[in-house]
């Protein structure tokens, strides 16, 4: 195997390694996308498009997407544990007090709606007398 050879298995492997520390903590943009997906092709090409480096390039572009995917797995659960915080806590600022729960069950129209009306009939009856 001449140094030529050589050149042409390490400089695949080498460039791709740098892209997965670059894109080790990628968000998953677009943008992110087209540029990995462009560095990629460039690597490929500049290698002699080989088997070899048709390869190691399609295996670092899925192993970036799989680092990604975990990435956002990890981080699942903390958005979800900081969601159940901030509503837990909207709701206990809009929680009643209990002196305003006592209030509200002595007014005549907290038993049924029905009995309610029919006082109130009696009322306007006893009114008109």
């Amino acid at each position: 195997m001449t140094d030529e050879d050589l050149k042409k298995l390490y400089y695949p492997i080498a460039e791709c390694w740098k892209l997965i520390r670059t894109y080790r903590e990628c968000t998953g943009t677009d943008k992110e996308a087209d540029v990995l997906l462009t560095k990629l092709q460039q690597i490929f090409e500049k290698s002699g498009k080989t088997e070899f480096a048709k390869r190691i390039v399609f295996a670092t572009g899925e192993e970036i997407d799989r680092m990604k995917r975990r990435s956002e797995l990890r981080r699942a659960p903390d958005e979800i544990d900081n969601m159940l915080e901030s509503h837990y806590a909207a709701l206990e600022k809009d929680k009643p007090s209990e002196q305003a729960i006592e209030d509200f069950k002595r007014k005549p129209h907290y038993a049924d709606p029905y009995e309610y009306w029919r006082k109130k009939q009696e009322e306007s009856k006893n009114e008109q007398k």
